[in-house]
């Protein structure tokens, strides 16, 4: 059975600290096992995240972090987004927050049944 909610983050929030908010969002998907972020989107100065839990769910908590790309140069943030790949965190959206772009991401190596 599929279950599904939402949040509402600031990107001001966001922007002053963004450790204290990736954290709330892994105590949130970690409150009840199953959750995990499945998209965000850009509402004025606030983002919104949608949750889900079901079947297909993480066996594992995930841990999340929202990072700025340090560049407005369109190639520069799409090798950012390799590189934090490659490291283990897929891209889950991005927003604004003023003139900076920002990005949440998700670890998938800890979700890795490898």
């Amino acid at each position: 059975m599929r279950k599904h909610k939402i949040i509402g983050i600031s990107t001001s929030d966001i922007a002053i600290d963004p450790v204290a908010q990736s954290k709330m969002v892994e105590d949130a998907c970690a409150r009840f096992p199953g959750w995990f972020v499945t998209g965000l989107a850009q509402i004025g100065d606030r983002v919104v995240l949608s949750l889900e839990a079901g079947d297909e769910a993480p066996a594992v908590a995930s841990e999340y972090v929202f990072a700025p790309f340090h560049s407005n140069d369109v190639d520069e943030i799409i090798t950012s987004i390799g590189v934090r790949y490659s490291s283990g965190y897929s891209l889950i959206g991005g927003f604004d927050v003023r003139s900076e772009h920002w990005a949440l991401f998700r670890n998938h190596h800890l979700n890795s049944h490898e």
